[in-house]
């Protein structure tokens, strides 16, 4: 899922530069889902960066479901990779 992995970092650089706030994502207990505005982003994009993907006949691998691709991005956002870079942001 390499096309993925580059999509959300490049989405999550790109979130956090404009907003100021760490590419993050929340699990909601009650309805059993991962949320929040950069996962929005996310699934916003997603439809747009495949069709991009088959229009020049590249295959772009990603998690099936809304559920699996919160995981992906919660478990990606708390690796370290978003907020090492925060820590210095000032705003």
């Amino acid at each position: 899922m390499l096309e993925f992995e580059v999509l959300v970092e490049g989405l999550a650089d790109a979130f956090e530069e404009l907003t100021g706030r760490s590419a993050k994502v929340t699990w909601n207990v009650l309805e059993r889902r991962y949320e929040g505005d950069f996962v929005n982003l996310v699934e916003t994009i997603l439809p747009l960066a495949q069709s991009c993907a088959d229009s020049v006949n590249l295959r772009m691998s990603f998690p099936g479901t809304p559920f699996a691709r919160g995981r992906y991005i919660y478990e990606k956002t708390r690796a370290g990779r978003a907020m090492s870079r925060t820590l210095y942001h000032v705003s």
